[in-house]
């Protein structure tokens, strides 16, 4: 690819996969983009049937996805993204799975946007662990009458892995635990009690939460 981008546009319709969409490695400075409805979201489905919709495991350089709504069945998250993999967001709408929204063992996500949380994760939002990154800093998260449970919360790290929403802003309602992090996870917020849901968010065993 060199220096170039190499766009795959999605045309408006629900996609219904039995397996995990892998992203793959590239070669060069440019990155990938697999491009959905950047206007309406909600036209562009990716429906995991008893899988995980998006898949990067130790690949090299980066994919952006934006305009999609991610939303799955019976088992999987909506991404897994581990082992040095990297994956930018951009306005993406993060509908029902049955595990977690976003997990990471090792990988890194990046939100270049926006993005909304539609429909309730089975475990919570965002599993980080393994020295994981996720990072969102200074860009606004709607979510709409969601509930992330009284276990994980809206955010779960551990192991080391670190999330980080400094600046950011959360609108809408929610229910459930804001947080947790144990063994080793890191999350950084804006202000206390920033993160959606009506339940403080927890640490130990070396857990840490911080306000920037």
């Amino acid at each position: 690819m060199g220096v170039y981008d190499a766009i795959i546009q999605i045309a408006d319709g629900t996609y219904t996969i039995t397996r995990a969409i892998e992203l793959k490695s590239i070669i060069g400075s440019g990155q990938i983009i697999i491009r959905g409805n950047t206007t309406t979201p909600s036209n562009v489905i990716i429906f995991g049937n008893n899988c995980s919709v998006f898949q990067s495991t130790a690949t090299n350089g980066i994919t952006l996805l934006e305009g999609i709504r991610i939303t799955a069945s019976s088992s999987g998250n909506g991404m897994t993204v581990a082992l040095g993999a990297t994956v930018h967001l951009s306005n993406i709408e993060f509908h029902a799975v049955p595990w977690f929204h976003v997990a990471l063992a090792g990988g890194m996500v990046v939100c270049t946007n926006n993005y909304s949380v539609t429909g309730d994760p089975g475990f919570g939002h965002i599993l980080c662990e393994w020295n994981g990154l996720f990072l969102c800093q200074g860009r606004t998260v709607t979510v709409s009458g969601r509930n992330f449970g009284t276990s994980n919360g809206f955010v779960f790290a551990q192991w080391d892995g670190l999330v980080d929403f400094v600046n950011c802003s959360f609108t809408g309602s929610a229910t459930g635990k804001q947080y947790t992090a144990n063994n080793g996870g890191k999350i950084r917020g804006s202000v206390t009690g920033n993160f959606p849901g009506n339940l403080s968010g927890t640490t130990s065993n070396g857990g840490f939460y911080g306000i920037f």
